[in-house]
Formats: structure tokens, sequence, C-alpha cells
């Protein structure tokens, strides 16, 4: 099962404007049995080995501050978020970004996620965004070999809430063109409900492939600057 990486920086689409992100992920999970410990790795694939489809996103701008973002996870399950930009300045950016992944009338492929996007800028074209929040969901599982001498996978599942923290770094190599490497860790805070694992931690590796009508950081380079400078603003300043 996919989980959600954010793979995009607390600064939101300009108004009007369309961005869009391809992504590729990996998945492994880490679990403790009482009196063993395994390492339990499963790399996003399906049961024949071949990679999943990539991962899909179109961002809108809708405000100053707020963008809408609607996705296909895997091309399969659909996804929707909401950004909402809460201090921005030339060196460190706040968002919000609630998200609710899968069908609502599949109770078991609704996942909601409330993470924090914290934007570290250290110039124009590299920032580094940091990704606290929680995630909800009524199950969250893959299937992994726990013996390397058994072909019979067992479930690991996981459900109820569970801590995240991620931690990306935005490259823009053209105005129109970013790279975002992530890391997730999704950390359940519920044991799992077929199998006695404890400390299950989920890790999930995400690169996304930004482009289009991108966030502006020229206020980084010492270009256009917020009405606060360096000091932020929690609102943008209004326009005639």
């Amino acid at each position: 099962m996919n989980c959600v990486t954010n793979l995009h920086t607390p600064r939101t689409v300009p108004p009007g404007s369309v961005a869009h992100s391809v992504a590729v992920e990996a998945l492994a999970v880490f679990a403790t049995r009482p009196g063993t410990e395994y390492e339990l790795h499963r790399k996003v694939s399906t049961d024949d080995g071949s990679a999943l489809l990539p991962s899909y996103m179109v961002r809108f701008g809708l405000g100053e501050r707020t963008d809408f973002g609607v996705r296909a996870v895997n091309l399969l399950l659909p996804g929707f978020d909401l950004k909402i930009n809460l201090f921005q300045s030339r060196r460190f950016d706040i968002a919000v970004d609630p998200t609710m992944q899968g069908f609502l009338p599949i109770p078991d492929w609704a996942h909601l996620h409330l993470p924090l996007l914290l934007g570290f800028n250290v110039a124009e074209s590299l920032s580094i965004v940091l990704t606290p929040g929680l995630l909800h969901t009524p199950s969250l599982f893959t299937s992994v070999n726990l013996f390397p001498d058994r072909h019979t996978p067992a479930r690991m599942e996981s459900s109820g809430l569970m801590a995240r923290l991620g931690m990306g770094v935005n490259v823009s190599l053209f105005r129109s063109f970013a790279l975002h490497p992530e890391v997730t860790l999704l950390r359940s805070l519920q044991p799992s409900r077929e199998l006695p694992y404890t400390n299950m931690t989920w890790v999930m590796l995400g690169l996304g492939f930004n482009f289009g009508t991108l966030p502006s950081f020229e206020d980084v380079a010492g270009g256009e600057t917020d009405a606060c400078d360096d000091g932020g603003t929690a609102a943008p300043a209004s326009t005639p």
C-alpha cells in the first residue's frame, strides 16, 4: 500500500496557475517481534516483482497563499489536498497541507494526513523541507517475507493513528522544473491487528519531478521581498 510523500515546498502555486508532479517511490517496513528482531523489507512492487506505476499530481493556484492538489497514487488511487501557507519569509516558510487519499466508500482505502510543511530556504534554487504530522488510517498494510526460506509472505498491518516525519530537498534546476527527493517515516502508534509486532515503522522513499508554473523563490536571492522582509508575514499584502 502506498503512503503519501509530500514532494513539494510550503510555498503555493501562483493564483490561476497550474503545476504538475510525477513521483516514483519505494517502501520498507521495520518491526520488532517479542523476543526476536526482524528487518523487514519490501520494495513497492506488484506480486511478480515489476514496479508499480508512478504517481501523478496536479496543483491549482487558488489564492496568494493557497493551492489545491489532485493526485493519482500509482495512477490508481485518488487523493486530494489543500495547502495553506501560514507564514512566508526569505529564509523560512510554514504551511499546513491536510490530505485525503483513497476511496471514501471503501473504509480500508481512505487515509487522512495532516502534515505541517517547514521550509528552510538555503538559496533561490535550494530548500530543505521537513514534514512532521499525523496520519489516520483504517488499514495500512503490505506483504513481507519474514523468513528467507519461506515463499509465503505474511501480512504486516497498521491501523489507527500514526506519527509521520519527512525530510526532503527541493532543487530547482530551471524556473519551471525542480527535483524533490524525500524520505518519510510513519511510526505506528497501535499494534498490528493480525500479527504480534510492535514498534512498526514504515519508511517511504520518493523522488518527485515537479514542472509547470512552480512557486517563486526570487525573494530568497534578494529580489522581491515580503512586506516584513526577513521577518516574514503571516498574511499576503493586499494589491489594488
